[in-house]
């Protein structure tokens, strides 16, 4: 078994032809003046390779959240499947999505949500939590504005 992705978004749904379709996706670090921050929803998306060893038994997923103190803040959350690959195939993709409602992440620092398969380890999605100062809000916006401001010359 190998992870193929795992990423942390607002909000993901399996579509009708099998695919995931996320916005919101979170990479690198959130920058908030204040906190606690409250998310109203964060979706872990995942996909693991099952290869033919990993056939026809039940495999157990786990999410643990864990805050920057290393302790863990939300429940786990726990996800039981079964595989089943044809013969012909190498490995199969099984997708999931594991919701938590109403996230608060009360101080700044790395936030792990922890992926476990079968009590073993197998991914860490980070969530970066970074207390911004309004400086650097500022300087932020700025920075922004000159890059779409130089976008709109090229067109």
């Amino acid at each position: 078994m190998r992870v193929q992705l795992a990423f942390l978004a607002e909000a993901a749904t399996h579509t009708s032809s099998g695919s995931i379709a996320a916005i919101g996706i979170v990479i690198g670090r959130i920058n908030v003046l204040t906190l606690p921050l409250g998310v109203p929803r964060l979706d872990l998306v995942l996909s693991l390779i099952f290869d033919k060893e990993d056939l026809g038994r039940e495999h157990v997923v786990i999410i643990r959240p864990i805050d920057p103190d290393g302790k863990q803040f939300l429940q786990e959350t726990r996800s039981a499947f079964n595989s089943s690959i044809p013969e012909r195939e190498t490995g199969i993709v099984h997708s999931a999505i594991m919701s938590h409602n109403l996230v608060i992440f009360r101080s700044a620092g790395l936030y792990l949500f922890q992926v476990y398969v079968d009590e073993s380890i197998v991914a860490s999605v980070e969530y970066k939590v970074h207390l911004q100062t309004l400086a650097e809000a500022e300087e932020e916006r700025r920075l922004l504005g000159e890059e779409y401001s130089s976008r709109e010359e090229v067109s």
